[in-house]
């Protein structure tokens, strides 16, 4: 597998997963809003986006792997708000 595949692939799982997490501990959801330490889970989630845009920028370049991963947080921003409506989950 060559080493361009697996830095965007692995881009794309950071990032997507660390703006979920950021979705998650955001103020206006309850899905985190329990746990004692939501400011570990926000760290967490800004680490793992910069590690995405890191790989993504390393295998396309600035500019397209910052717009790469903007979109990507972007949709997953409007997925699980979406999803989460549909499956009644609050």
């Amino acid at each position: 597998m060559p080493l361009e595949i697996l830095l965007s692939s692995g881009g794309l799982l950071l990032t997507a997963a660390g703006s979920a997490l950021l979705y998650g501990a955001s103020d206006n959801q309850r899905l985190l809003r329990s746990t004692p330490s939501r400011r570990f889970f926000l760290i967490l989630a800004a680490i793992l986006i910069l590690f995405g845009i890191a790989a993504w920028v390393s295998t396309w370049g600035g500019l397209v792997g910052g717009l790469l991963a903007l979109l990507t947080w972007m949709l997953v921003s409007i997925a699980l708000p979406y999803a989460a409506a549909r499956w009644g989950v609050r």
